[in-house]
């Protein structure tokens, strides 16, 4: 239902032809949080920094899904990985200035390599990396494949707009 309400304020119109994406003013957003974010999570990764007090205490469900919450979790990790890849949700998925259909096929093509790209690099990274290693990789491979699609879309539209 919030997700609902939130789509219906964007106004955003659901139909075959078109993705719907979030206004410019989102991409905005999402630059100028990114770097905040990823200070953010990289303190929290490898500083383990974490806010007092901001944890799960009394967890009233204790069957089924829910048996891996423990009382005493701190947070802030989740909160500096939900920040991260909200800012890059809102770079990737927010309108260019001049959206066209030619964007829309860079944007396109774009995903489809991070797609590839991400996974070429994830078969590999399976048959070198293990151990606790390995859960550090599929940490970072989270947010990989938009990283990759934010890099190669860019690109893209640098390398057409200095072409024209």
């Amino acid at each position: 239902m919030l997700l609902y309400t939130f789509v219906k304020t964007l106004n955003i119109q659901f139909d075959m032809k078109t993705i719907p994406l979030l206004p410019n003013i989102y991409k905005k957003i999402g630059w100028i949080s990114l770097p905040f974010t990823l200070a953010f999570g990289i303190a929290c990764m490898h500083f383990d920094f974490k806010f007092s007090g901001f944890f799960v205490d009394n967890v009233p469900i204790s069957d089924g899904f829910f048996d891996n919450l423990q009382s005493g979790n701190n947070l802030t990790n989740e909160l500096a990985l939900s920040l991260f890849l909200i800012s890059l949700f809102f770079i990737s998925f927010s309108k260019e200035k001049n959206e066209d259909e030619f964007v829309n096929h860079i944007r396109l093509t774009s995903l489809q390599w991070a797609v590839i790209f991400n996974t070429v690099i994830l078969f590999i990274i399976n048959w070198l990396v293990y151990d606790f290693a390995y859960v550090h990789v599929m940490m970072y491979n989270m947010f990989s494949t938009l990283v990759f699609y934010i890099i190669r879309f860019n690109l893209l539209l640098y390398r057409t707009k200095n072409e024209q």
